[in-house]
């Protein structure tokens, strides 16, 4: 059954938003030295320093078959180096090498400029827009967790 669209629900509402978050990157930002379109990894690791995989495919919310595709690339590129965990052998940490750093030196600007255009034409508190996205973020990973659990009890 079709429905006409009278307003986008919230999961058609999320990929808009994905779409147009993308475009105002391209906009602002010069990908060419970055693994295509991975600039939020870039500066995830950055952000936190070195980090495992899993817990960067948690901040990020990216799938860590999709996620591990972007740290190979950066590391084909020389952009990341993998170091064994100390705090658990079987596990490696990720960072960024110097290049690595540069290349997201030199993004930032182009980040600064779109989301400073983006805040200037917000109209709502940024602060209460994002307890309201976290939130959503939560609901989309609780169910997305609740399906996969679904999926092995059926297996």
């Amino acid at each position: 059954m079709i429905v006409a669209l009278r307003h986008r629900g919230p999961l058609l509402l999320a990929y808009a938003l994905f779409q147009q978050t993308a475009r105002l990157l391209d906009e602002h930002m010069d990908m060419s030295r970055m693994a295509g379109g991975s600039f939020a990894v870039y500066s995830v690791i950055g952000a936190e320093g070195p980090a495992t995989p899993s817990r960067l495919a948690d901040i990020l919310g990216m799938p860590p078959t999709s996620l591990s595709y972007v740290l190979r690339r950066m590391h084909e590129l020389g952009h990341l180096r993998r170091v064994r965990n100390p705090a658990d052998g079987r596990s490696v940490l990720v960072e960024l090498t110097a290049k690595g750093r540069r290349v997201l030196a030199d993004a930032l600007g182009g980040f600064l400029a779109a989301i400073t255009a983006f805040r200037a034409e917000l109209d709502v508190d940024e602060p209460e827009l994002l307890r309201h996205l976290e939130a959503m973020s939560g609901a989309l990973s609780r169910a997305t967790d609740a399906s996969a659990a679904a999926d092995r009890d059926v297996s």
